[in-house]
């Protein structure tokens, strides 16, 4: 099943799950560099090629999910540039 026109890849459903949570924690970066830090070593235990480029309009349109109050389209440009 795809995503936003995207191959739903397994690492892309995974993060997919946890993005909340990366979200909940950029206000406490000690814990969002432990969020980070433990996804990125079950990732490279369990995919071998991981194309982030397919997973930027995800990101983006998680984002605007989960913070419909806050997003404009600043964040967008602002996210677009990584």
């Amino acid at each position: 099943m795809g995503i936003m026109g995207e191959e739903a890849e397994g690492w892309m459903q995974e993060l997919l799950e946890v993005f909340s949570v990366l979200v909940d924690r950029t206000s406490k970066p000690a814990a969002l560099l432990e969020e980070c830090d433990l996804l990125a070593i079950n990732m490279n235990n369990r995919y071998q090629n991981i194309n982030f480029d397919k997973f930027k309009p995800v990101m983006l349109a998680a984002l605007r999910s989960l913070l419909p109050q806050r997003w404009s389209t600043i964040h967008e440009t602002a996210w677009e540039w990584l």
